[in-house]
């Protein structure tokens, strides 16, 4: 799996819990190191997003979902391996999990998937504090 390096102000925005505008302001006035692309887009190293999180005792938020389509996959230890790996990965990226997801299913469950997509933003905001800004 690649290590994304960039983000792009959306995504930092989302991370952070600020707006667009925000993270553009902050481009503007210096504060925030921005790389710009050959069709001049920000993008906004991941480094520096994890640094601004840590500073305010935050870190980047995920929801994991693992899912085996069989028992006899789950029998063989395919969805506790799917689950390992995927806790390893948020944890090298520094992720704090939020949720942890998972089902044996044959086919996507809507009422199921739509109870947990509903549920996120409650994840969310029950992590969330006060959104971090750069030293002015």
């Amino acid at each position: 799996m690649k290590k994304k390096e960039f983000l792009s102000a959306g995504e930092a925005a989302r991370a952070l819990g600020v707006s667009v505008k925000t993270i553009q302001r902050w481009d503007k006035a210096g504060l925030l190191p921005v790389i710009r692309t050959a069709t001049n887009q920000r993008r906004i190293p991941v480094a520096t997003v994890h640094q601004l999180l840590k500073g305010q005792g935050k870190a980047l938020r995920c929801a994991i979902y693992a899912r085996v389509s069989s028992a006899k996959q789950e029998q063989a230890g395919h969805l506790t391996r799917q689950v390992e790996r995927l806790q390893r990965v948020a944890q090298e990226r520094s992720y704090e999990m939020v949720a942890l997801i998972q089902e044996q299913a044959s086919g996507l469950n809507e009422k199921l998937a739509r109870h947990y997509l509903e549920r996120l933003p409650e994840w969310y905001q029950a992590t969330a504090s006060h959104s971090p800004k750069p030293d002015l």
